[in-house]
């Protein structure tokens, strides 16, 4: 889903409210989706639909992110944690 359309209208979207709201935003999506995901799991009707709303919400926000703070910072973030999982799972890690 990431394509050079949904980076520029995530972009424009930081442009327009500023990096400050937007991480504001990413909090408040990130509650939705975590009561999302109780809600899933406890069973509550419709609640795929909900959860793969917030999923979404989620999505968007967390491309916003990269837009803030710039995609080799996420990817220089993510690498050990990639990295430890890899080690947890007796996967051999492709990068490294």
């Amino acid at each position: 889903m990431i394509d050079s359309t949904f980076r520029q209208v995530c972009a424009a979207a930081v442009q327009k409210y500023g990096a400050d709201a937007q991480l504001c935003q990413i909090q408040e999506e990130a509650a939705e989706l975590i009561a999302a995901i109780s809600h899933f799991r406890r069973g509550r009707s419709d609640s795929r639909a909900k959860l793969l709303e917030e999923l979404a919400d989620m999505e968007i926000m967390l491309e916003q992110a990269r837009v803030i703070f710039g995609d080799d910072a996420v990817t220089t973030a993510a690498t050990p944690k990639i990295e430890r999982l890899c080690d947890r799972l007796g996967i051999e890690d492709s990068a490294g």
